[in-house]
Parts: C-alpha cells; structure tokens; sequence
C-alpha cells in the first residue's frame, strides 16, 4: 500500500504480466495454477486513527490474521478445545507468537517464535523458556536454526555471540521484531 496524497491511497492486490513491468521484480509474473492465472481474494481492513495508538492497530492486526479456525469431528465424543496450548508456567507476553509449530521429522518439532513488537512501538527484549512453552511436553533436546530452518544458525548468522547475548540454558531471548527457529524434540 502506498499513501500518494494526503487522504488518497493505492493499493496493489495482485499484477500479472506478460512482460517485466520494472517495478521490481525483473521478469515477468505469470503465474497460472491448472493453465489458468492466479486468482487473489481477500479483505483490507482500514485503521484510521492518531499514531499514538500503534498498539491497538498491532492487536487487532494480529487478532484478524491469527482467527480462530472451527473444526467439526465425526467422533462420538467432540473434544473441548483449549484457549492456548501454551504451558501455564509460560506466562506468554501478549506480543510473543509462536509462529510455526509443525513436525520436523519423525522424532523432532520445528518451532518458530517471534516478537511481534517493534522498539518504536514499545517493544522490548521478551525472554522464553524453552522447557515450559508447550503444555504437556517435556523438552528434551533443542537446536537452533536459521529462519528458513534448513542449516544451524552458526551457519547464518554473522555475529553468534551478540545474537545468543541473552540466552541461558533452555530461556532464549527474542529482540524486537526477532523470529527464531528451533527444532525441538520432546521425551
């Protein structure tokens, strides 16, 4: 999105191009599912308000992308969903998200966390252990990867030593708008 005039806005949902447009992407963007092109739906949601309230706009920002998903089961029994399967020794920061939890193999889990705050908005360093974050899993072993969880993080970051500054033990330590990936394996 991009504001070009005061009380105007532009808006870009989707492009398809034959050609390199140049407006960034240097090649063409064509991209077809079952011969035919991509189809884009969705919803903009518009804030209007002073920017003194960033932290409204960041909740309700994460409240919109993070809705809850309605399951239906054929069981005799339907379960009782929980309200978070954070451990209650975790005491999550509002502004923590786990952002991925997904089988990594058959023996460990790949688990991203992220700081959703930025320093201009009031964001500060949000310390997680990472033994008590999952309810009813006992942490067994962990290791640290890149973002993209396809190396060790040693191998993608410059600066090892300032990036795990704060960490002790199984408590990691995510700066301001961090993301950190760890594979996990629980006993």
């Amino acid at each position: 999105a991009v504001v070009s005039t005061q009380s105007t806005g532009e808006f870009m949902v989707h492009r398809r191009c034959l050609k390199d447009d140049r407006r960034g992407v240097a090649e063409p963007l064509n991209e077809t599912a079952n011969g035919r092109g991509l189809i884009v739906r969705g919803k903009h949601w518009l804030f209007y308000s002073d920017l003194q309230s960033y932290h409204l706009h960041r909740d309700i920002g994460l409240d919109l992308f993070y809705s809850p998903v309605v399951a239906v089961t054929s069981g005799n029994e339907p379960e009782t969903p929980s309200r978070s399967f954070y451990s209650t020794k975790a005491a999550p920061n509002p502004y923590l998200n786990l952002l991925t939890y997904q089988p990594f193999n058959d023996t460990a889990t790949l688990i991203r966390l992220e700081n959703t705050l930025h320093v201009s908005e009031g964001g500060t360093n949000i310390s997680v252990d990472l033994a008590n974050l999952i309810a009813d899993k006992k942490l067994k072993a962990f290791q640290e990867l890149g973002l993209a969880g396809d190396r060790p993080v040693q191998d993608t970051v410059e600066d090892l030593k300032h990036h795990l500054e704060f960490d002790q033990g199984t408590t990691i330590t995510l700066k301001p708008l961090q993301i950190r990936t760890f594979v996990v394996t629980f006993g």
